[in-house]
């Protein structure tokens, strides 16, 4: 359960982002957050659910065999009842009481929830891969991250939402494989770019759309009209079906 502090970062989040903060706890977008948990699995035990990775030898893993790091001293003293010590006998007996350690953390890590590989991590929630981060949830493979939303493999970045291989952003949104911008929303492959939307291979911009400079008024004013456009869905379907892998969501906030 992400605390109050979690959910005040994200609320601080959409203000910069959309304008003003979305209403209800964050977890109410939780679909919407978790598309960016590349191979991510809860399991149940013990009335808790936790996190199992579900790539490599991970995914051959039933979720009965996986056990979270508190387990791991119940494991020790795991008995086999084996009679005559056989390698084929003690393979069998492990196959059937056997569990796998499935999670992992080191460091200094503070309230840190459902989340699984991590170090020097606070105040957290649903990370799968995050390192040296606060204020984050729902992010995979990302370090070095603060106030910031459903990343992947995005790193030195702060008040960003659903952005993906980019390093050093600020303030952006659907922003993927972007470096040293801020302000960007559906932007990709752009480096040195600011306060600009549905930018593709682009250096050096401030104030566009579409790569081309319309100045700051018109881009204030673009800007609005597509906050209020996720605002409305957001609010209403708790998800923005539109994404930077996506088409012809600039049409229509254009129409």
């Amino acid at each position: 359960m992400a605390n109050k502090r979690l959910e005040d970062a994200f609320h601080s989040a959409c203000k910069l982002v959309f304008g003003r903060a979305l209403p209800g706890g964050m977890q109410r977008y939780d679909g919407w957050l978790s598309t960016s948990l590349v191979g991510w699995r809860e399991c149940k035990a013990g009335g808790n659910t936790y996190p199992v990775p579900s790539f490599g030898a991970f995914r051959f893993l039933k979720d009965t065999k996986s056990a979270t790091f508190g387990l791991f001293g119940e494991m020790q003293g795991l008995k086999l009842g084996i009679s005559k010590p056989g390698l084929g006998q003690l393979a069998n007996e492990l196959s059937k009481k056997g569990k796998f350690v499935t999670d992992y953390s080191i460091g200094d890590n503070l309230h840190v929830e459902s989340s699984t590989m991590f170090q020097n991590l606070a105040e957290a929630y649903k990370c799968l891969g995050a390192y040296d981060s606060k204020l984050v949830a729902y992010c995979s493979w990302s370090d070095l991250n603060e106030y910031c939303f459903g990343l992947y493999r995005t790193f030195h970045s702060k008040f960003s939402i659903r952005c993906y291989y980019s390093t050093r952003l600020s303030g952006c949104f659907e922003a993927e494989s972007c470096y040293n911008c801020s302000g960007l929303y559906f932007c990709h492959n752009c480096e040195n770019c600011h306060d600009s939307a549905f930018c593709f291979n682009a250096n050096n911009l401030r104030y566009a759309i579409g790569n081309e400079v319309v100045g700051r008024e018109k881009f204030m004013e673009f800007k609005a009209r597509l906050q209020e456009y996720a605002l409305a869905r957001l609010e209403k379907n708790c998800r923005l079906e539109e994404s930077i892998f996506g088409r012809g969501f600039e049409k229509r906030i254009k129409a």
